[in-house]
């Protein structure tokens, strides 16, 4: 999550960063949806999210919206089974 409740404008590509280290997720995204452009516009997280999904070859990355924040979540790309 990246300075929520601030004036500060944030783009997805931090949160990203972060979501992938928090999975020790070595990466590289290999697909983003609907492009890669949407990864660095800069968005003000109180207003206003763009959409958008990003795939590594461990996970998926989602945008998620609590009812208050937008902030970006995961699930492995091939979960057991089981």
């Amino acid at each position: 999550m990246t300075e929520w409740g601030t004036d500060k404008k944030v783009t997805w590509r931090e949160d990203l960063i972060k979501e992938m280290a928090s999975h020790s997720d070595p990466g590289p995204v290999i697909a983003v949806d609907p492009s890669e452009d949407v990864l660095d516009e800069r968005w003000d997280p109180n207003l206003y999210a763009p959409d958008v999904m990003a795939w590594t070859e461990q996970r998926v990355y989602f945008d998620v919206n609590d009812g208050q924040w937008d902030r970006l979540r995961s699930a492995p790309r091939n979960p057991p089974t089981g």
